[in-house]
C-alpha cells in the first residue's frame, strides 16, 4: 500500500452542496493514505455536474454514481458500474459499496437465517416507495399496479400519499414496516445497480426490482421479485398479491440468501477499492494503455453526461449524440437536468459542429 509524502486531492464537479468530508469515498481514502485535501492536487476527483475539471492538468480521476460511461480522453482513471471495461485504469464500483456501504453489505451475508416469523410479526404496511422524481416510467407503472390491490405507501417528494415525505431519521423504520419495496432503478444501463435493492433486503422486506441483468451477479434472484421475468405488469402484481396472502410463501423468499451463494461479489469488497487506489497512488497502472474511447458507447449510455466536456466533438460523437437525444428517457433527463447555461454549452458546441 502507498505510503511517504502525503498525497494531495481535490474534489470537484460532484454536485451542488457536495462535501468530502461526508463522502464515503474520502473517508475510505484518510483511512488507508496519507492525504489530504488540497486546491494544488496530485490527483484531481471529478464527476459529472460541471467542467472545472478542464481548468487542471494533474491526474484525473472521473467517478459517477448514475449510468454514465467514462470518456479516458478527458481522465486518466474512472470508477463506474461497467462490467465490460477490463482495464486496470478503471474501478467497478456498485453506488451499494459506498452507500449504505461496506458494513452494510456485510449484515446481509446470512441474513437469512433471521426468524421470518418474527420479520413478519413486525410488517405493518403492504408497500413502500420512495421517489424524488417521476423520471422511471417502469417504477410508475409498478407503482399504479400494485395500488390497484392495495395502497401503496409513498414516502418520498414524489406522489406521496402519507401526508408528507419520512424524515430521513425514520426511514429504516418506514422501509423496515413494509413487506415489499418498489427498489426499481431509474434506467437500465450495463452493470448500473444502486442501493435500492440492497437497501430493502436490509429492510427485511421483498424488493420488486427493475433493472440491468447484471444484479443477478451480486444478488441471489430468489430473494426478490424480477419485474423483467414477467410477461405483463398484471403477472408480476398476481406473484406479489400470492406472497402477501400467504405467510408462508413469503416466509420462503425471506429464508433465501440475499446474495449470490451469500458472498460478496468481488466488486463489492472492501479490497477492491483499496487496491485500485493504490496502483494509482504507487505508478503501478500508470504505463497500462488507457481503455480506446468508443464514441457510440458514450453517447448512447451518457447522453446528457456529456455537459461536463466542454469540448468539441467529433462527426461520429455528434451522430451518435443526437441519437440519444432523440431518445424518450434520455431527453427527459436533459430536459429536467441541464441548467440553461449546459443547454447553451451543448448547443454552441452542436453548432459548431
Amino acid at each position: 500500500m502507498s505510503q511517504g509524502k502525503t498525497i494531495k486531492i481535490k474534489f470537484t464537479d460532484v454536485w451542488n452542496g457536495f462535501s468530502p468530508g461526508g463522502y464515503p469515498l474520502w473517508q475510505h481514502l484518510q483511512a488507508n493514505f496519507p492525504v489530504e485535501l488540497s486546491d494544488e492536487p496530485d490527483y484531481l476527483i471529478f464527476s459529472i455536474n460541471g467542467a472545472d475539471h478542464l481548468n487542471y492538468s494533474c491526474e484525473k480521476i472521473f467517478i459517477t454514481h448514475e449510468a454514465a460511461y467514462p470518456d479516458f480522453r478527458w481522465c486518466d482513471y474512472a470508477i463506474t458500474f461497467r462490467p465490460d471495461i477490463d482495464n486496470p485504469r478503471h474501478l467497478q464500483l456498485p453506488n451499494f459499496a459506498l452507500r449504505p456501504g461496506y458494513d452494510r453489505i456485510d449484515q446481509l451475508v446470512d441474513r437469512h437465517l433471521k426468524d421470518g416469523r418474527e420479520i413478519l410479526a413486525g410488517k405493518t404496511r403492504f408497500a413502500a416507495y420512495l421517489a424524488s422524481n417521476g423520471n422511471a416510467k417502469m417504477r410508475e407503472d409498478i407503482f399504479d399496479v400494485l395500488s390497484a390491490y392495495k395502497q401503496v405507501d409513498s414516502g418520498g417528494r414524489h406522489r406521496n400519499n402519507i401526508g408528507g415525505p419520512v424524515p430521513p431519521a425514520q426511514t429504516w423504520d418506514f422501509l423496515g414496516a413494509s413487506k415489499f419495496i418498489i427498489a426499481c432503478e431509474n434506467s437500465i444501463s450495463p452493470g448500473y445497480v444502486t442501493e435500492k435493492l440492497g437497501n430493502a433486503m436490509l429492510a427485511d422486506a421483498i424488493p420488486v426490482y427493475w433493472g440491468d441483468d447484471f444484479v443477478d451477479e451480486i444478488f441471489n434472484p430468489a430473494r426478490y421479485i424480477n419485474a423483467r421475468n414477467y410477461s405483463s405488469l398484471e403477472e408480476l402484481s398476481a406473484h406479489v398479491q400470492m406472497l402477501d396472502q400467504s405467510d408462508e410463501e413469503y416466509k420462503k423468499v425471506l429464508a433465501q440468501p440475499c446474495l449470490k451463494n451469500n458472498q460478496h461479489h468481488a466488486c463489492l469488497e472492501r479490497s477492491h477499492l483499496i487496491d485500485f487506489f493504490d496502483g494509482i497512488f504507487s505508478g503501478r497502472v500508470r504505463d497500462t494503455p488507457k481503455p480506446e474511447h468508443l464514441p457510440e458507447y458514450y453517447a448512447k449510455q451518457n447522453g446528457f453526461h456529456r455537459r461536463y466536456m466542454k469540448v468539441p466533438m467529433t462527426a461520429s460523437d455528434l451522430d451518435a449524440l443526437n441519437a440519444a437525444r432523440k431518445d424518450h428517457f434520455q431527453k427527459g433527463l436533459l430536459d429536467t437536468r441541464f441548467t440553461k447555461a449546459m443547454r447553451a454549452d451543448l448547443e454552441a458546441i452542436t453548432a459548431s459542429n
